[in-house]
């Protein structure tokens, strides 16, 4: 075998060792993605997901939260979908965890956004907390090893902060550990219903080859109006 088809052969068993990482991830249960393990979001990896609640067992559970994945391109992420509430003077605490990692030869990760929404908050005494640390450049649990950020961190969020992103050097992989606490007052009703993720890579710069037939088209575009310009 030459040395252009071995070449050619590795590449193909690269594709299929990335192919092969993990299945797809589609919309479902967040028990689901538990059980799953991992599932692959244009070329990152998500992982290890973790939900747990306080007091133990309190509704919703991880089957009752639906996670739909996000596949815009140097942008993707997962929604978090499920009807978290406390009332007449409940208090509950509800934590999400999971990891990102991208994949060999993807983009690596330089910023991080949190979507909060179905907030609401009635009677004094009453608030949804939202809370999430991002540990970029680790997955393990206290960010050993990583850069530990705090993206979001607010107590019944208004209209004015119903989102936040923070922005690092880029990693390629990172941990999420959300906290989101649930408090009502004794005649009071607090709910949240949706938090989006989204992780975002920086448009790769063309290629050697792709900045070539760039430099060469914009050669051309100048020599077809030099040349109508001596005709004129």
């Amino acid at each position: 075998m030459n040395r252009i088809n071995l070449m050619a052969f590795a590449g193909v068993l690269f594709a299929a060792a990335n192919a092969l990482a993990a299945p797809m991830c589609t919309t479902g249960s967040l028990q689901s993605y538990i059980d799953l393990g991992a599932c692959q979001i244009e070329d990152k990896i998500f992982s290890d997901f973790f939900y747990s609640t306080s007091p133990n067992g309190t509704p919703p559970g991880a089957a009752a939260v639906t996670v739909t994945p996000i596949t815009t391109a140097y942008n993707p992420g997962v929604i978090f979908q499920a009807p978290w509430s406390a009332i007449f003077g409940q208090s509950f605490d509800f934590s999400i965890t999971f990891n990102v990692t991208v994949m060999a030869g993807g983009n690596l990760i330089e910023d991080a956004s949190l979507g909060v929404g179905g907030v609401l908050a009635l009677d004094a005494g009453t608030s949804v907390a939202v809370i999430e640390n991002i540990c970029a450049g680790s997955t393990a649990t206290g960010c050993v090893g990583g850069t530990g950020y705090t993206l979001f961190d607010v107590t019944t969020p208004t209209l004015s902060s119903l989102g936040d992103h923070v922005s690092f050097a880029p990693v390629d992989r990172l941990r999420v550990e959300k906290d989101l606490r649930l408090t009502s007052g004794p005649t009071g009703f607090a709910e949240l219903s949706i938090l989006t993720q989204q992780f975002s890579s920086a448009n790769p710069a063309p290629e050697p080859a792709s900045q070539a037939m760039i430099g060469l088209g914009l050669l051309a575009a100048a020599g077809i109006f030099r040349r109508r310009q001596r005709r004129g």
